[in-house]
């Protein structure tokens, strides 16, 4: 019988190193597989995607401590056999099917802890009495294969959602503590559970712009319809959120399309959650809670999507447009109504918002407004000043930890603190010979007085 093969797609530092001969010492050794090496810095996109039509298993070492080793990533590739581990956090929106073998945006993973689960991972499949080897491919078999997987990637990553997350509990980050509680209780009843801690997307008091607000709610939806149920943790600050309302109207988004959506239920935290009891714990939503979508409003949600998810647009793309605007193209009615569309203004893209707590109005709404959410015009949101307007940060004096900024509406003053940068991976089909990475600096306000 041959050797299960594994692809291992490996970092050209010392920690890369390092996860490789661990690897080949105790999981390649102990599980007798066959390991083919790649440095990424070295390897092609061609190289990844033989690796997946041919090897039984492929490993990337997606840790954050080289330049060029996002070059060989393709877009929609969730298979179940590729194993995505890293030391650092992912781009935001660069993941495997398989959870585990990556940390926290706040957290580090050493490369024990990587080897530890990849042993897992490849004993458990190899156990399966559903485990069967991959045949070597080539020529025709090969390249129809590889559109296979690309056509059926986002359905398994999306099956992959199904059974981690039964029920996707919506709340407010401050309540996160009594959530993760109810969320144990849940689990143990055998139901899968998914929330997003505060800070793994975004955090409450971060500086974003509306087309990050857009593209995290891209991230969002795909949770949220993979979702049985969505319960609301009803707090009566519930809705004075853009976050919190934009898990509600993405389910509108789908519905209007007759797309399967999840259940919506309250639940009540002023009662004691009986995990034994859940129906008495939980309720049906009032249809007044949920937002109903119109036509002009899905299709101006559809093209805020289609043009915010990283997967398929970036902000080179913002260039070609400010060139058509100068162009003859602006003289035709229909072009001239898309070019001139907020989503292409520099503004969508590059100016942050402010989150004035002063402005935020104390009294949640208790109905959503579709037309103000897809504008991000929601109470104590407000633009930065034309000279905070520059790309991808702030300006250069507010670049120094302790930078203050005043409010454009009622003047408070915020500190800004410096956070863990995150990061977004753009296909490299889709910007040219740019890097596949784009940082995303965090900053976060404090209200001083």
């Amino acid at each position: 019988m041959n050797k299960p093969v594994v692809s291992f797609f490996q970092l050209d530092n010392g920690y890369g190193r390092e996860l490789k001969r661990l690897f080949d010492q105790d999981v390649a050794s102990r599980l007798n597989l066959e390991v083919k090496p790649f440095l990424s810095k070295d390897a092609s996109p061609s190289d990844f995607w033989n690796a997946l039509t041919s090897s039984d298993f492929i490993i990337v070492d997606s840790s954050i401590e080289e330049e060029n080793n996002y070059a060989i990533a393709t877009p929609l590739v969730y298979q179940d056999n590729l194993l995505i581990v890293s030391r650092t956090p992912l781009p935001i929106n660069y993941f495997g099917v398989r959870q585990g073998g990556v940390p926290k945006y706040f957290e580090i993973k050493s490369n024990q802890s990587i080897i530890e689960w990849l042993f897992n991972q490849i004993k458990e499949t190899l156990s399966s009495p559903n485990w069967v080897a991959k045949q070597p491919t080539s020529g025709l078999r090969s390249a129809t294969k590889i559109l296979s997987i690309g056509d059926g990637g986002l359905e398994v990553m999306r099956s992959k959602f199904r059974e981690e997350g039964q029920i996707f509990i919506s709340y407010r980050s401050r309540y996160f503590n009594a959530v993760q509680h109810i969320a144990e209780q849940v689990r143990k009843q055998g139901k899968t559970v998914f929330l997003l801690p505060p800070g793994e997307l975004v955090y409450e008091n971060e500086l974003l712009t509306k087309m990050q607000h857009w593209l995290l709610s891209t991230l969002i939806d795909e949770r949220v319809k993979a979702a049985q149920e969505l319960w609301i943790y009803n707090t009566e600050d519930y809705l004075n959120s853009w976050w919190t309302q934009a898990e509600l109207v993405t389910i509108a988004y789908n519905f209007y399309q007759r797309k399967p959506v999840p259940k919506v239920r309250l639940l009540n935290p002023k009662k004691t959650f009986n995990p034994r009891k859940i129906d008495e714990s939980v309720v049906d939503a009032p249809n007044s809670l949920l937002p109903v979508m119109n036509k002009p409003q899905w299709r101006k949600m559809e093209r805020l999507y289609a043009q915010t998810d990283p997967s398929t647009m970036s902000p080179e793309a913002l260039f070609t447009f400010d060139a058509a605007k100068r162009s003859f193209f602006q003289k035709i009615p229909f072009i001239n109504r898309y070019i001139n569309d907020e989503v292409w203004s520099r503004e969508f893209w590059f100016q942050p918002l402010l989150p004035c707590v002063t402005c935020k109005s104390k009294d949640a709404p208790k109905h959503i407004d579709i037309d103000k959410f897809l504008k991000v015009d929601v109470p104590g949101l407000h633009g930065l000043s034309e000279e905070n307007l520059v790309e991808d940060t702030l300006s250069q004096q507010l670049l120094q930890q302790g930078g203050k900024i005043s409010c454009p509406m009622c003047s408070s003053i915020y500190r800004l603190t410096p956070d863990n940068s995150r990061y977004i991976w753009v296909s490299k089909a889709s910007v040219g010979n740019t890097k596949p990475l784009i940082e995303r600096p965090v900053w976060r306000v404090e209200k001083v007085n």
